[in-house]
Formats: structure tokens, C-alpha cells, sequence
């Protein structure tokens, strides 16, 4: 008997956890959404804000349609995205994660809600052959 509880007691424990790490909240906020996923949310949610926070080298070279740039490198990046609105909901990436991610957790500290990171960036965006806007 006592095993039984102890086994169920340790199931009950690592599926907890699986969906505590999966990183999914209520509303769906700081899941990283793959890049299909991501499209099918851009076109269902059409006011959701995309937030590019690479550097403008990088942004010229092939972006998100109207994707707005916030250079993560930039001494003011913080108080750029304090500027803007929390009750809108954000798609954030970079290349390939790392910065989006870190953009997002502050973001979320900050009292963003609605925030979701491309997973893979750009980079897994173009693998999947999703159209990019290129600046002259």
C-alpha cells in the first residue's frame, strides 16, 4: 500500500511539473509559439503587436510584416517597451530565441500579460518558408 501511494505521489508530482515548465499560463502568455502556430495567430489576431528586438542590421536584412524593431542592444530598450501599451497582446522574436526570450520574461515582469515568443525566431520562421519583408 504504501508503495502504491508513493508511486502515485511522484506521478501526481512530475505531471505537475511537466505543465509548470511547458510555460503556458491562462492566457496563453510567454508560450513559445512555433512559427505556424505563430502565422495562424497573426492572422486571427490581427491587432497583436509583433516586436522584432534584433539590430536594425539584422531587421533590413528580412523581418515579420510590420514588425516593429526595439534593438534589444539599445542602452534604452527597457523604457521603449515601458512605453508601450500592456493590454495588447505581443509576438516577440529575434534570430533564433535568446534575446526574445529575455525581452519577454521583462516584459512579463513588467506587467505584459498577452506576450508570446517565436520559437526559433526568425530563423525557424524562414526554415518553414513563411514570407519575410525585406528593407532596400
Amino acid at each position: 500500500m504504501r508503495i502504491k501511494t508513493t508511486i502515485l505521489s511522484a506521478s501526481l508530482i512530475l505531471t505537475l511539473g511537466a505543465c509548470a515548465q511547458s510555460g503556458a499560463t491562462e492566457e496563453g502568455a510567454a508560450t513559445p509559439l512555433p512559427p505556424q502556430k505563430a502565422q495562424k495567430e497573426l492572422q486571427e489576431h490581427p491587432n497583436m503587436v509583433l516586436l522584432d528586438v534584433r539590430t536594425p542590421r539584422e531587421y533590413n536584412n528580412g523581418h515579420l510584416q510590420e514588425a516593429r524593431l526595439v534593438d534589444f542592444y539599445q542602452e534604452d530598450f527597457q523604457k521603449e517597451i515601458e512605453k508601450l501599451p500592456k493590454d495588447k497582446s505581443y509576438l516577440v522574436y529575434c534570430h533564433s530565441g535568446g534575446r526574445s526570450g529575455k525581452a519577454v520574461q521583462m516584459m512579463r515582469q513588467m506587467g505584459f500579460e498577452k506576450v508570446y515568443d517565436l520559437k526559433g525566431g526568425v530563423a525557424a520562421w524562414n526554415e518553414q518558408g513563411l514570407p519575410l519583408k525585406k528593407e532596400p
